[in-house]
């Protein structure tokens, strides 16, 4: 799923398949660390609106691609309406990328990883957001970036764990 929409997004920015414009991205990061655009330790330096602005730029750009896909598949079922009185070949669709399985039981499959690092384990990712999740092609989760975590002791689990069980009861003094 995830290749499959790495090569809808690099057709869509117009790149001959998604190898393409991952070469393309890896010769820009080059060029902006040869020029010295880096730290010392060789990371990017991005203006914070850059990096805050990624997701609403990555929405943006599956919008984008999506509505390509649409508008393709409209103008190939409009040919092959005609293709069909005139005998000639017709033209395949384009279908979206998916996501091997049930978007309701991935968001579970999360909650409940993350439920077992924070309440079982006491060791948890304290920057879980969507970057670092990924959806493997054959449908698991993959978590990465485990760069800054958080540590629980008992007690705190176990206040934690009161304070879940309070919030499905609807408890509102124990939340308190």
């Amino acid at each position: 799923a995830i290749k499959a929409e790495q090569e809808e997004l690099a057709v869509a920015l117009g790149f001959a398949s998604g190898e393409a414009l991952r070469e393309r991205l890896m010769q820009l990061v080059r060029s902006h660390l040869n020029r010295g655009d880096a730290d010392g330790r060789g990371a990017l330096l991005l203006p914070v609106g850059a990096v805050s602005a990624a997701p609403a730029l990555a929405a943006a750009l599956r919008v984008y691609a999506a509505a390509r896909r649409r508008m393709r598949n409209a103008h190939a079922r409009l040919y092959n309406m005609v293709a069909w009185l005139l005998s000639l070949q017709p033209r395949s669709y384009e279908s979206a990328p998916t996501l091997g399985g049930s978007l309701a039981g991935k968001l579970k499959d999360l909650v409940h990883v993350h439920g077992c690092q924070l309440l079982l384990d006491g060791i948890y990712n304290a920057d879980p957001h969507p970057g670092n999740i990924l959806l493997l092609p054959d449908g698991r989760l993959g978590l990465i970036d485990y760069g800054m975590v958080g540590r629980l002791s008992l007690q705190e689990r176990l206040m934690v764990a009161r304070v879940v069980v309070a919030l499905a009861r609807r408890d509102e003094e124990e939340v308190a």
